[in-house]
């Protein structure tokens, strides 16, 4: 699994109605084509469905299968927990120093 396969999977997993392709590559800050790639990857495997709107593409709607959303759970507690030891030794008020200068970085980049 890579890490575009991740972020694609956990932007589904915030939304369970799904969301159409351009909806995806918004919330996720990239192309229309970036996403097209990688969710054909995740229809492949069996983890996300497509359900195509007027034969576009760019309209369908993706959303987690029920195999999709136990291995995007399982992935998000090993991250949650890869990030826990990696944020370990800052106290609490590093931690949040830390996510408020990561999401000016985002702000900027949008």
């Amino acid at each position: 699994m890579t890490l575009s396969q991740f972020d694609v999977m956990a932007a589904l997993h915030r939304s369970e109605g799904g969301m159409i392709m351009t909806e995806v590559s918004t919330a996720l800050v990239v192309s229309n084509g970036n996403i097209t790639g990688i969710v054909d990857r995740l229809v492949d495997d069996g983890l996300v469905i497509r359900s195509m709107r007027g034969g576009d593409r760019r309209t369908s709607s993706v959303r987690l299968t029920s195999k999709g959303r136990r291995r995007f759970d399982r992935m998000a507690k090993k991250h949650e927990e890869w990030v826990n030891e990696l944020l370990g030794s800052l106290d609490p008020v590093e931690v949040e120093g830390l996510i408020g200068a990561l999401g000016k970085v985002r702000i900027q980049t949008e």
